[in-house]
Order: structure tokens, then C-alpha cells, then sequence
């Protein structure tokens, strides 16, 4: 494990793996580092998709993706279940007004 697992650089040569790349990295961090940086990839991953967090991770380290990008809220769920034993949480999309 680095020293200062911040310093790592995402790195992938596919846009279909990036997210396992990005997940890789987690368990590397501190608590509470690995809860900022899941929710950075949550909300990209949500609002643009694999593509966007390719895009805006890829060749980035750990420490910039912090530094210059904020977590994105889902906001409360409108409804939360449980179907064929698979739990969800099912949230309202943002609106363009």
C-alpha cells in the first residue's frame, strides 16, 4: 500500500472498466476519503454515466479528483424496496426547469 494512497492516479485503458478501477482504489483510503470519493463517482457515474467518469477521472490522481470535484446529492429516495431479493432505492430525476 502507498504511503499516501491520495497520490495514486486513476488509470485505464477502457471507458467499461473505470469503474472497477475507481473501486479498486477505495479500499485504500480512510473512511472518510473513501466515502468522498465513492459519492464524486456515484453522482458522475448517475449524471453522466461511465463515460463521464472516465472522463473526468481517468489520468487524474485520487488527491485532484477531491480537490476539484464535489459530490453530487441524489436527494431523499421517492420510494425503496426489496424485489427478487434485490434491495433498491428509487430516486426522483432532476428536472431542466
Amino acid at each position: 500500500m502507498p504511503e499516501n494512497p491520495n497520490t495514486l492516479t486513476v488509470d485505464c485503458n477502457d471507458p467499461s472498466s473505470i469503474v472497477g478501477v475507481v473501486n479498486s482504489l477505495m479500499p485504500l483510503h480512510d473512511v472518510d476519503t473513501r466515502n468522498r470519493f465513492n459519492g464524486i463517482k456515484l453522482g458522475v457515474l448517475q449524471s453522466e454515466g461511465v463515460t463521464g467518469v472516465y472522463n473526468r477521472f481517468n489520468g487524474r490522481t485520487v488527491a485532484d479528483i477531491l480537490a476539484t470535484e464535489s459530490p453530487h446529492s441524489l436527494g431523499k429516495p421517492i420510494d425503496t424496496g426489496e424485489q427478487d431479493d434485490v434491495k433498491f432505492s428509487l430516486y426522483d430525476p432532476e428536472t431542466e426547469t
